[in-house]
């Protein structure tokens, strides 16, 4: 799910599209440049059931990457060792054309494979790929602006929500959020009506230091879900919440163990970085030794605190999988920021270690 202001998802839904957002750069010679246009030129669309859609930038800076192994062999080429791994896709507006850009990506390079152009509601055949041993498909360019369709009906669990729709878009809606509590929210969820087969829905998290929804205040977010789209449950920064009971257990549990984990991350680092006997280098291999060593299955008294006041008791086994799976994420984070500062050097780890660690 697309969000603005909102950093972490927790999907249990069905896939979504969303629309990739288009950085564009204008300028004229002699003066100040121009306020940069966010307004699309066009909807490329891409094949599938149903087709996808993204839009197009004058200047550039929206693609699409998929996986060779993805698409229709047609010949041996396909099946060379040196066969690249993704073909990747960029989408511009040049005038009253739209222009599609082709590339294959290697493990240590890429090549461009073709250079397209096309106006409104014509079609782009990618006939480059037969040269590589995958069958062409075609795209189409299409209004940005897709055609007026049902909007879908919205409803709210949490009484201090309300949800609208802003805008209509070719593979989803905009929908503003307004919160209408005295209260930042730090977390919410969305999805679709809860049945005995399927609780579809998306939990969203606000980043370190910001709120999710101000209070007050509103936030956008892209839906492309099932009708009617539901607004599950909201938790505040005061503890309060509305709504299912059940999701918000989950969210405070996670929110909890995430917390206690980088604690710990911290506790145990902190004498590895004050031994002055190491290097960095060693440093690093005893901290991501220790981080691997962390259990990712939180203490059943951290689940009670979390639980404390709602009248859920246990997490489902899925939640519990859940919040498994998001420890052991946080897990790999600490690890790869590491990995990252033995690859590319400039400061102490001390220094490093101070920049991306927030004190507990």
């Amino acid at each position: 799910m697309n969000r603005e202001n909102a950093i972490t998802a927790d999907s249990v839904m069905n896939s979504r599209r969303f629309v990739l957002a288009a950085a564009l750069l204008c300028a004229a010679c002699g003066k100040p440049p121009a306020a940069p246009s966010r307004e699309p030129r066009f909807a490329i669309e891409l094949p599938g059931h149903p087709p996808s859609h993204i839009l197009a930038f004058e200047g550039g800076g929206s693609s699409t990457q998929m996986a060779f192994s993805s698409l229709t062999e047609i010949s041996w080429r396909a099946q060379t060792t040196d066969a690249p791994v993704t073909l990747q896709l960029d989408y511009s507006a040049e005038g009253n054309r739209a222009r599609i850009v082709s590339y294959a990506i290697y493990p240590t390079h890429r090549n461009k494979l073709g250079d397209h152009r096309a106006r409104l509601n014509e079609s782009v055949k990618l006939t480059e790929l037969q040269n590589l041993g995958y069958q062409p498909f075609t795209l189409r360019v299409l209004p940005a602006t897709p055609p007026p369709r049902p909007m879908p009906e919205l409803l709210s669990d949490a009484p201090s929500i309300r949800v609208e729709v802003v805008r209509q878009n070719w593979d989803s809606f905009t929908l503003a959020v307004h919160n209408l509590s005295a209260h930042a929210a730090v977390a919410f969820a969305d999805g679709q009506v809860k049945t005995p087969r399927d609780d579809g829905y998306t939990i969203v998290e606000a980043p370190p230091g910001r709120p999710a929804i101000p209070a007050g205040g509103t936030v956008t977010i892209g839906d492309g879900g099932a009708d009617p789209v539901v607004f599950r449950c909201v938790l505040f920064d005061d503890g309060s919440w509305e709504g299912d009971p059940a999701i918000i257990a989950s969210i405070k549990t996670q929110r909890a163990a995430r917390e206690a984990l980088l604690r710990q991350i911290d506790e145990l680092a902190a004498p590895i970085l004050a031994d002055e006997s190491l290097d960095d280098d060693a440093r690093v291999d005893r901290i991501l030794a220790r981080i691997d060593a962390l259990p990712e299955k939180p203490a059943p008294a951290l689940i009670r605190r979390a639980l404390a006041g709602l009248p859920v008791h246990r997490l489902s086994d899925r939640q519990q999988h859940s919040l498994e799976y998001d420890l052991h994420n946080v897990k790999w984070t600490e690890a790869d920021r590491l990995r990252h500062f033995k690859l590319g050097r400039g400061v102490t780890l001390a220094q490093f270690w101070s920049a991306t660690h927030r004190s507990p």
